[in-house]
């Protein structure tokens, strides 16, 4: 297939080329070409841009009367097509790189009238548009409407990539073969699934292996639609429709200001936010400074709100604030803020693993009345729950 550069009009689309192709009509919309000016000792790598455009060599337009009447022999059998039809196929190319030099650069000087295109190879496109090697063991989808494949190398995963389109256009499949292909680089993987989409990632695709099995493909290689070793975990309190873990996170691993804002989220609430945010952050550091050794430093709401409430167990409903802060903090911001960190709702579930905040049981040991907190049948509790087990993935990256 060879490609010839025509000249251009006044009023051309300066980004695009147009040529004649005197064979079969070979190119596709979307195919890759390489442009050779002769002429300027110059390259190119382009991109058709829409289907052939069939044109007659002899001139005559489509509603002539001399093609009306030779289709119409056509049609009786009296003329062969090759006789009728003498085509010339006409193509628009839109130009990517000038690749003259290495590495390729932007298009600053336009190939002339009569150069010639050629259908570029698999590893020209590859190049060019700086994708990463062929390797079908990584491959991750391909190029629209195009059969040249897309591969993930290695070092993709040590930085940030977006996955964008369209509803229906294939980004949930496009993140899952990016999923499988990690894993059979042996990277660790950590899926936030907010929908769930991901939620059977560990079941084979059985619409997939029923399609292949219905077209007769039985000997393809099915490693893509087998289901991957997961551990699913979940944020908040027992659930009947997430089968998993429940995450337990402890209040010291979040930044305060964070924390602070979660909790104190509405516009009137400013002063509370500010004064919980300054608090959090006096405990944290005598916390710190009370830490022997390397091990960290893990505390809770509760723990905080003995801290900031000065709690006495013989004597719960007098609660005030830390000496070092009695007289410097306005009173009703300081009982605001602590009647709203008690909230039902107030705190995200998965904070502190479900333990109350607010201690519960009298002096005595016995139970106030007050009904169990949902967050305790996550731990097997008919009361208090206890101290549950922290969540940390590093563990789980030493597991794999």
């Amino acid at each position: 297939m060879t490609l010839i550069q025509i000249p251009d009009t006044i009023n051309s689309d300066l980004s695009l080329i147009c040529g004649y192709t005197f064979n079969e009509p070979e190119l596709s919309a979307n195919d890759f070409v390489i442009v050779e000016d002769h002429a300027s000792h110059r390259n190119y790598f382009g991109q058709v841009v829409s289907p052939q455009a069939n044109l007659n060599r002899s001139a005559l337009g489509p509603q002539d009367n001399a093609t009306i009447n030779a289709f119409e022999q056509l049609e009786q059998n009296n003329y062969a097509r090759e006789v009728v039809v003498r085509e010339v196929y006409f193509y628009q190319v839109n130009l990517i790189k000038d690749i003259t030099q290495d590495p390729p650069s932007s298009v600053r000087r336009r190939p002339q009238i009569g150069s010639i295109a050629r259908e570029a190879t698999e590893d020209e496109i590859i190049r060019y548009l700086n994708l990463p090697p062929a390797d079908e063991r990584y491959g991750i989808g391909e190029i629209i409407d195009t059969n040249i494949g897309i591969y993930v190398n290695p070092r993709t995963f040590y930085y940030q990539s977006l996955i964008a389109g369209a509803t229906g256009s294939g980004k949930t499949n496009s993140c899952a073969n990016y999923i499988r292909a990690a894993l059979q680089m042996g990277f660790a993987v950590i899926i936030y699934d907010h929908k769930p989409d991901y939620q059977h990632i560990d079941r084979p695709n059985q619409d997939a292996i029923d399609i292949l099995n219905g077209n007769g493909q039985t000997d393809q290689d099915t490693t893509w639609i087998e289901g991957v070793d997961a551990d699913f975990y979940y944020l908040g309190e027992e659930s009947t429709a997430f089968q998993g873990t429940p995450i337990a996170i402890p209040a010291s691993e979040f930044d305060p200001a964070v924390l602070a804002a979660v909790m104190y989220y509405p516009p009137n609430e400013t002063n509370s936010r500010e004064e919980f945010e300054t608090l959090l952050e006096e405990f944290d550091d005598e916390r710190q400074a009370d830490q022997n050794g390397n091990e960290p430093v893990i505390w809770t709401l509760g723990d905080f709100y003995r801290w900031v409430t000065s709690y006495d167990p013989q004597n719960p409903n007098a609660r005030q604030p830390p000496p070092h802060r009695r007289g410097g903090i306005d009173s009703r911001t300081y009982n605001a803020m602590v009647n709203k960190m008690t909230r039902r709702n107030r705190r995200p579930a998965w904070v502190d693993g479900g333990l109350p905040i607010r201690p519960m049981g009298n002096p005595n040991g016995t139970s106030r009345g007050r009904r169990s907190s949902p967050s305790a049948a996550v731990f097997g509790q008919d009361q208090t729950p206890q101290q549950p087990q922290w969540f940390d993935p590093s563990n789980l990256f030493w597991m794999m």
